[in-house]
């Protein structure tokens, strides 16, 4: 979904716009946060969280297909960064868990960050701060097939991990809740009133399994 603001800037593409920038034979995705008109180019915010000008005249709106409805592995239904909109967020979450029952939700991240959570989560996994759910109930919590060492972003648990982007990403799941809340009766005939802690998973190899086996 293209979380948009209400002017259009240029050629119909808004601030938020989620778009592809063509530069020759390479095409990177990203989402439009600023336009500068004297230079007739937009600041886009790539996918891995890098930023950079492009001229409006290289940008273009992508063929965006959704999960379960053509989309490839890597599609998504709502896409979060700067200028994002409440009421768009809202409509949307409700839209796709009413039509499809689920709601692919991607995240603008730097590599960078991204690469610091890993290891420190590494670094938990080597400190036995990570576990093993019962067996009974780990698909039910990972997906199908769904094996991994897990830990509970609990912030009131003094074990709880400390990373700056895991706090950001569980931050990000109190917001999808409190925009979802207030349509979750008409969709899932229950009204949404709090979440769980989030769940961290990291993956597990065969090799480990002895390692970490269910408690």
């Amino acid at each position: 979904m293209d979380l948009v603001t209400c002017e259009p800037v240029v050629d119909g593409l808004h601030l938020g716009s989620i778009v592809e920038a063509v530069a020759g034979p390479t095409v990177e995705r990203g989402l439009l946060t600023d336009y500068d008109r004297p230079t007739d180019s937009f600041r886009l915010l790539g996918l891995d969280g890098s930023q950079h000008d492009v001229q409006a005249s290289s940008v273009r709106a992508p063929p965006l297909k959704r999960p379960g409805q053509g989309g490839s592995k890597d599609s998504w239904d709502l896409l979060l960064g700067p200028r994002t909109i409440d009421d768009v967020v809202s409509s949307e979450l409700s839209s796709c868990l009413m039509e499809k029952g689920f709601c692919v939700v991607k995240l603008i991240q730097s590599l960078e960050d991204v690469a610091r959570t890993v290891e420190h989560v590494r670094y938990m996994s080597k400190e036995g701060k990570l576990g093993r759910l019962p067996e009974e109930v780990e698909e039910g919590y990972l997906g199908a097939c769904g094996k991994g060492k897990v830990a509970w972003l609990d912030p009131t648990d003094p074990e709880a991990p400390d990373d700056e982007l895991l706090a950001a990403s569980d931050a990000t799941m109190s917001y999808l809740a409190d925009m979802f809340g207030p349509s979750s009766e008409d969709v899932c005939g229950k009204l949404l009133v709090e979440r769980t802690p989030a769940l961290l998973s990291f993956s597990l190899s065969d090799a480990e399994e002895e390692e970490f086996p269910y408690p």
